[in-house]
């Protein structure tokens, strides 16, 4: 969804199939050339150690965590130990000096994400800096959503289905170029 977004206004390269890991992430990379502007790289895992490795190889600008959930217990053992692993994320960005996208709607990415570094925080409940409003349903089942980011609103009928959508259409809509950040590269 992200890399639909930003490919209305950059060339974009984009993660594959479930090329998300230690083999997927680098392929990426290669397969990036000057011809891109922007690179948007899914980073999976489900053993400790794999996000520090390839976030490492990826030395991302900005980065967004969509939620902690309960996938991959079975090695990282629980939700905290899902945010452990993915958290590496995030400190390699604000290494980079980049900028981290949190999710306040999920509790743990809430609680836990580090004060330091440039941060900007969405959701859909409490307060936000970039705020979501899933306000109705089209006739068809498609989500209306409202975004509202310092006194602008924006109104987006979406064209896929259900709530988790509209969750993940904020979690993209809201990222630098749409807010008037630069990307660096």
């Amino acid at each position: 969804m992200l890399a639909q977004i930003l490919s209305e206004k950059y060339s974009v390269n984009k993660t594959e199939a479930n090329n998300n890991n230690h083999i997927g992430v680098p392929l990426t990379i290669i397969n990036t050339n000057e011809k891109h502007q922007v690179l948007v790289a899914e980073l999976g895992t489900n053993h400790f150690g794999e996000i520090p490795y390839t976030a490492n190889i990826l030395s991302p600008d900005c980065s967004l965590i969509t939620n902690i959930g309960d996938s991959h217990l079975e090695f990282l053992k629980s939700k905290n130990g899902v945010w452990k692993e993915k958290s590496f994320l995030f400190e390699e960005t604000i290494k980079n000096g980049g900028k981290v996208f949190l999710n306040y709607d999920d509790p743990i990415i809430k609680a836990k994400h580090s004060s330091k570094g440039k941060k900007i925080s969405y959701g859909f409940s409490g307060k936000v800096d970039v705020k979501g409003e899933l306000k109705k349903y089209t006739e068809e089942g498609k989500p209306v959503i409202y975004i509202s980011h310092i006194r602008k609103k924006y109104e987006f009928t979406l064209p896929i289905y259900g709530e988790q959508s509209a969750k993940n259409f904020l979690a993209a809509a809201q990222l630098p170029w749409r807010w008037d950040y630069q990307l660096n590269r």
